[in-house]
């Protein structure tokens, strides 16, 4: 009796082991136990990961040998091939060469590219850096530098006829590294943000939406897509919760003020102050009319237990964050409502994206690759640059070498023509001299082009 208790006990004892076993591989390798609410914040929680592939950084110390040593780059640049745009027999002769010394250390630079039909040189142009004062030659269209210094840009970009609206006073070296960089103490107040999500929706706006087919890179996979939904009002109520949370904050205001002061956004943004003020305004505009935020909807898709896509919709506009490793190829990209960005590696290249499909689908796309080595000093670069709009294609071929010097001082600046800083001119007077600009930039432009048999539109409307 007692041996066959003990066989009932084990086999007891046995299936809730198994059973056990069972639960826990289905709690952390599915989303069998989870409720709608927390398998949504499983993955939402995690958009974030698409930022990984900007820390596989294979050309890190390329990049910060540049910032510190003087060095002179020799490329090349050639037409692979081209479609809906000129004979490529013509097309096919032209080659651009240029020469670069550039000293990153005491901001000063200059570059000389030369435009070549087989042997015969179309046109050269000059462009130099000295410190906050950047400008260009060409024989053929001025006797001088034009230069513009790196400030008051607001005021130049409306004279030249440029919307102003999103140009800073002036223009900030960005560095990617300090952009993408989050501290942890950073990280834990953004996460808190979502708690707001998580304590302030009711169970009911959270849904499974079931299997959804999605494409990313041009390859179909199969998801499971879990969604959070919210009216106006909703929508309203908790984007102005988040922003007076923000606004409390003093380590979030830090960071997003500082994270605009990288990339170089107005005063408005940088400043604690008026970002502060900014903040408020906007708070105060959604309490007083809720319908202005418009319907917000949420929709994670899981593949394989990641977060493949975050899909966000409020009011009119769209974005969708994309994120998939497959086959050793990583695929990040952000697109707002039609302009894509996308960054893919795979071990060795890099290949980047933009493509605005409510423009004529205009695409732009370079795939870059190096060989070489820092202590070798025989870095090489290549890059492949196809541009297309509608049914017109061009794709040239980039190659250089880059050759580390120990003394950058000799680098020519604007001394041998002179220059002229439009920001030292009244508006009036750089409006006449854009115009008289333009109209001579189109004329070279379009002479230079019938030299070659080529019909081109000028670059400018005046």
């Amino acid at each position: 009796m007692k041996k066959k208790l003990n066989i009932k006990l084990i086999i007891i004892l046995s299936f809730i082991i198994i059973l056990l076993i069972v639960a826990g591989v289905l709690y952390f390798t599915t989303d069998f136990f989870r409720t709608k609410r927390s398998a949504f914040f499983r993955y939402f929680n995690t958009t974030t990961d698409a930022l990984n592939i900007l820390e596989k950084d294979e050309y890190k110390g390329y990049r910060e040998k540049k910032q510190i040593t003087p060095y002179i780059r020799s490329g090349e640049v050639t037409i692979q091939n081209s479609s809906n745009i000129a004979d490529s027999g013509i097309l096919d002769k032209i080659k651009f060469g240029l020469v670069e010394k550039t000293d990153y250390r005491n901001q000063k630079s200059n570059i000389d590219i030369s435009i070549k039909k087989d042997s015969t040189l179309l046109e050269r142009i000059s462009g130099v850096r000295d410190r906050d004062i950047y400008g260009f030659f060409c024989e053929d269209v001025t006797n001088t530098y034009i230069c513009v210094k790196n400030d008051d840009l607001k005021r130049i970009a409306s004279d030249i006829g440029i919307d102003n609206s999103t140009v800073p006073n002036e223009f900030a070296n960005i560095n990617i590294d300090k952009v993408v960089e989050i501290s942890n103490i950073e990280k834990k107040h953004l996460l808190e943000c979502t708690n707001i999500l998580n304590n302030n929706v009711p169970d009911t706006a959270y849904n499974k939406e079931g299997k959804k087919r999605i494409k990313i890179n041009d390859k179909s996979y199969t998801t499971t897509a879990y969604s959070l939904s919210l009216d106006e009002t909703e929508n309203s109520n908790i984007q102005a919760e988040l922003l007076d949370k923000i606004s409390k904050d003093s380590i979030l205001m830090d960071f997003f003020a500082s994270k605009s002061m990288l990339i170089g956004l107005d005063e408005k943004y940088t400043k604690i102050n008026s970002l502060n003020e900014a903040i408020k305004t906007k708070i105060e505009q959604l309490r007083k009319n809720p319908n202005e935020a418009g319907k917000l909807a949420i929709t994670v898709f899981e593949y394989k237990q990641k977060n493949a896509r975050t899909e966000i919709k409020s009011g009119d506009n769209t974005i969708v964050i994309d994120h998939m490793v497959d086959e050793n190829v990583e695929t990040s990209s952000i697109k707002f409502n039609n302009v894509l960005y996308q960054l893919q590696y795979n071990g060795n290249n890099y290949s980047i994206t933009y493509q605005d499909s409510s423009n004529n689908d205009k695409k732009v796309k370079i795939d870059f690759s190096q060989d070489g080595s820092i202590e070798n000093n025989d870095i090489k670069n290549h890059l492949t640059i196809t541009f297309s709009e509608g049914i017109k294609n061009i794709t040239y071929s980039y190659n250089d070498k880059i050759e580390f010097i120990s003394n950058g001082s000799k680098i020519a600046g604007f001394e041998e023509k002179g220059n002229v800083v439009l920001n030292d001119y009244s508006d009036e007077d750089i409006k006449n001299f854009v115009q008289n600009l333009k109209e001579k930039i189109n004329s070279v432009y379009v002479t230079k082009g019938a030299m070659i048999g080529i019909n081109l539109d000028p670059l400018f409307e005046t």
